[in-house]
């Protein structure tokens, strides 16, 4: 999430330095925006209101996140002729397979080193988190897993994978674009 919002504010900021304005942002409309909110919503909201052991962790992953995460990809999948929302529901689409096929994202300790965020450290976020897994020798499309390391400030540190990385340009684009467009 850091990363999408790493990714407004450096679009906005660039946007500005070249000429967009803030007001074009504003006029953007997407399709399916309704799905698109409620889908980041429930990402958001239900892991936090449905108890841990509610029900098993690869159910929890499958409906508290894959439902959602799924509705989000459908939206900005209705938009595929805008450039940055095809790059956003790629990312997204990529994140979705690897999450449900591995029942969690897995997360690739070695490489988590990197962000100065110690290992014992990595592994507790890991175990009481329903959504992340350690990477093990029988991940599924490790490519598509975190795998890279996010450095900075203590705050910011952590791991992201391609489906991030792509979801955080696709956005910035659109944002950038959507500053940039003429007003009607």
């Amino acid at each position: 999430m850091i990363l999408v919002l790493d990714a407004v504010a450096i679009a906005v900021v660039a946007g500005f330095l070249t000429g967009g304005r803030f007001a074009s942002l504003a006029r953007l409309r997407l399709r399916g925006e309704g799905l698109l909110v409620a889908g980041l919503l429930a990402q958001i909201l239900l892991p936090r209101l449905v108890p841990r052991g509610l029900v098993s962790d690869s159910i929890s992953v499958a409906l508290f996140w894959g439902l959602p995460s799924l509705l989000v990809f459908l939206a900005l999948l209705a938009n595929w002729r805008l450039i940055g929302a095809a790059i956003a529901s790629a990312g997204v689409g990529l994140n979705l397979l690897v999450v449900l096929l591995n029942s969690g994202m897995p997360v690739l300790l070695p490489a988590g080193t990197a962000t100065g965020v110690g290992v014992d450290r990595m592994v507790s976020q890991i175990q009481s988190s329903w959504l992340h897994v350690e990477v093990t020798t029988h991940t599924r499309l490790l490519i598509l897993a975190d795998v890279v390391p996010l450095v900075g400030p203590t705050w910011h540190r952590g791991m992201v994978s391609l489906g991030d990385i792509m979801l955080a340009v696709g956005v910035a684009h659109l944002v950038f674009s959507a500053m940039h467009t003429a007003e009607e």
